[in-house]
């Protein structure tokens, strides 16, 4: 028996919400409170950097953490259906 479930790094806000994309006219970075909608990295190096530069070039997407706390990397698992 092989194991199918799926892992990877998802950079979350407070209240679970996680970074995603979308394309409104044009691409943009968002918030969703749905998990399988969000940017998967494959370490937690990689969504931290991600993270980071997403960071500088849209602080107000980041504006939340003055009140509710910071975004962090975090671990998450999708198991098979």
């Amino acid at each position: 028996m092989t194991d199918k479930s799926q892992y990877g790094w998802l950079i979350e806000a407070p209240g679970q919400n996680y970074l995603a994309v979308r394309k409104l006219g044009k691409h943009e970075f968002f918030w969703s409170k749905d998990h399988v909608q969000a940017i998967r990295f494959y370490s937690e190096q990689q969504a931290d950097g991600v993270m980071m530069a997403v960071r500088s070039l849209a602080p107000a997407l980041f504006a939340f953490a003055v009140n509710l706390g910071d975004a962090r990397a975090v671990e998450h698992g999708w198991m098979p259906s």
